[in-house]
């Protein structure tokens, strides 16, 4: 039954958003008719009209930034024309920026408030909004988007109670919410309705797929079978209306996989990438199934080289531009792992002309696939070249690896390379890089640090010192190399250097005592408790005589003349 005040009800998160956006289309076009015509006025409006529809042509055709550009430059008239908020709401959804998204398809409803779809896509805005609020730890605001996304599909469905999707579209958000009985009963309403409804019957499959291993790790066999017949019939009966749905096939090589036959998986992931290629999983599956022996890698080229085909007839406009990006990204990962230097460099070279934010991750695949060849300092160039040109996005490549410890272990590796040909500079800069990723980790920055002073970047060094300091604070190494940088180099804060050096020899003497700790780090102790010692003794005595003089190198060192014990680690 529909509710009888459906516009009154609180969209919580949407209404505050909704709030701090600038007045409805609807009220600016109530303003304009109100004011006396100005000459030219039907023309203007006439041609408002024409490009807004132009937009919405763009937008159906899948060319979502120059339908973009059109709504952005409608949106700064006096007078917007109606129907612009849908517009940018159903662009800034294709955009994936769910807030904008939601801020405009409430507006949007202030202007259509019976309309079917898009209720269901403000639901599906709201949903996509709370699941990215979720991952980022916003819990509050993700249970607030995801209850206020229920409500919409409810009252979407109160207007064409036939339809499925508003009840698939409630069962995703309650899925979300992590209340998979609630999500169920939900989807077995919505085939109630509609009984070869394709997305409602995968989302089913996968919902159940966890009944699969439950079973057994139950150790109850068959009725792992019973669940997987079950699963893998709803995935053929999607398909039986729909025999292109990528997620179907992709969910049958799951089938496949839980029954331990490799060759049935490796056949539906291929098929679901020709389906879609953009879908990762698919990807990530194949790779890891094909990747044992030379021949297998070379096969895996040659099913995306039908993946590459296929994304050249995928959908239209910029979904097509992405998916060839994607596909080709992809094949030159593979070409990598095929030891086809050549062939990574030219299908990295086209992912990232066609998509230019995948500009970052194709030079990183780059590095991969020389360091894999053993090319070091051409790696080293690659890589150091990426981190003085943009290291915010090389950060942001690398913590978005499937695998970043790999990739630190790699760049860990080059900078020890770098050190042993003697490019100090590079191996300091590479261990930025790792310490910038790994900020949580005392030996990285401890090796920056290291390479900073050694190279004359004192104050870097010094930054790099303390935030190791911060992390492993009873170091009796960090403690007088921290302070080493202070007296010898900086000449400042001698106070703290004297402070350092004193922790130094005290927390070293407690290791020296400490019948637990290994012989390593007793040797260590030993040689940070005879360096703060000596550095002590003579910032004691400069100071007593009027004050440490600058010095050009890294100071006095220890018995043999070393001031530093810190070393790589």
């Amino acid at each position: 039954m529909r509710h009888p005040i459906r516009r009154e009800r609180t969209l919580r998160l949407a209404a505050l958003l909704c709030a701090l956006a600038a007045p409805t289309a609807t009220r600016a076009q109530e303003s304009a008719e109100a004011a006396p015509a100005a000459e030219g006025g039907d023309a203007a409006t006439a041609t408002a009209a024409a490009r807004l529809e132009r937009a919405r042509t763009l937008l159906d055709e899948g060319e979502v930034d120059a339908s973009l550009k059109l709504l952005r430059a409608l949106e700064e008239r006096d007078a917007p024309p109606a129907g612009l908020a849908l517009l940018l709401g159903r662009a800034a959804l294709a955009k994936q920026e769910y807030d904008e998204a939601v801020v405009q398809l409430v507006r949007a409803s202030n202007e259509r408030p019976d309309d079917f779809a898009l209720l269901c896509d403000l639901g599906k805005a709201l949903t996509l909004q709370g699941q990215r609020a979720a991952w980022n730890g916003d819990y509050e605001t993700a249970g607030y988007a995801l209850l206020d996304a229920r409500r919409m599909y409810e009252d979407a469905a109160a207007l064409e109670p036939e339809k499925a999707a508003p009840w698939l579209g409630a069962a995703r958000a309650e899925r979300q919410r992590g209340d998979p009985e609630e999500a169920e009963r939900l989807l077995e309403k919505a085939l109630a309705l509609e009984d070869g409804h394709v997305d409602s019957l995968v989302e089913l499959a996968s919902l159940r797929f966890p009944r699969i291993h439950e079973a057994k790790r139950a150790g109850n066999d068959a009725a792992a079978e019973r669940e997987r017949s079950a699963i893998a019939a709803l995935y053929h009966r999607a398909l039986l209306n729909d025999d292109s749905n990528a997620f179907a096939l992709n969910g049958l090589a799951w089938i496949d996989l839980s029954k331990e036959d490799e060759a049935g998986a490796v056949a539906w992931f291929h098929k679901s990438l020709l389906a879609d290629p953009t879908l990762t999983d698919s990807y990530d599956q194949l790779e890891r199934l094909l990747s044992t022996s030379s021949d297998e890698r070379k096969r895996l080229v040659v099913l995306l080289d039908d993946v590459v085909a296929a994304a050249a007839r995928h959908a239209k406009g910029d979904a097509r531009t992405y998916a060839r990006a994607v596909a080709h990204y992809r094949r030159g990962v593979a070409h990598a792992q095929a030891r086809d230097a050549k062939g990574l460099d030219r299908d990295l070279a086209q992912a990232a002309k066609l998509w230019p934010p995948f500009a970052s991750a194709c030079e990183f695949e780059r590095v991969r696939g020389l360091y894999r060849d053993n090319a070091y300092p051409k790696a080293s160039r690659v890589l150091l070249k990426m981190e003085r040109s943009d290291f915010p996005a090389l950060l942001s490549t690398i913590a978005g690896q499937k695998n970043p410890s790999d990739a630190v272990a790699m760049i860990r590796g080059l900078a020890d390379k770098s050190f042993r040909i003697g490019d100090l500079e590079a191996a300091r800069d590479l261990f930025k890089i790792t310490a910038e990723v790994l900020v949580d980790s005392a030996d990285d920055w401890n090796n920056y640090a290291f390479f900073a002073r050694d190279t004359g970047a004192y104050e870097e060094s010094y930054r790099a010192y303390e935030r190791a300091l911060e992390l492993d604070p009873s170091n009796p190494s960090l403690l007088n190399d921290t302070a080493l940088i202070l007296h010898y180099h900086l000449l400042r804060d001698l106070d703290r250097a004297e402070e350092l050096y004193a922790l130094a020899i005290e927390e070293g003497e407690r290791l020296l005592e400490d019948d637990t700790v290994d012989q390593n780090a007793k040797n260590a102790a030993k040689i940070a408790v005879r360096d703060a010692t000596n550095n002590l003794a003579l910032l004691k005595h400069a100071r007593a005589n009027g004050g440490p003089k600058a010095r050009k190198g890294r100071g006095p060192r220890g018995k043999d003349g070393d001031a530093a014990s810190g070393s790589l680690r």
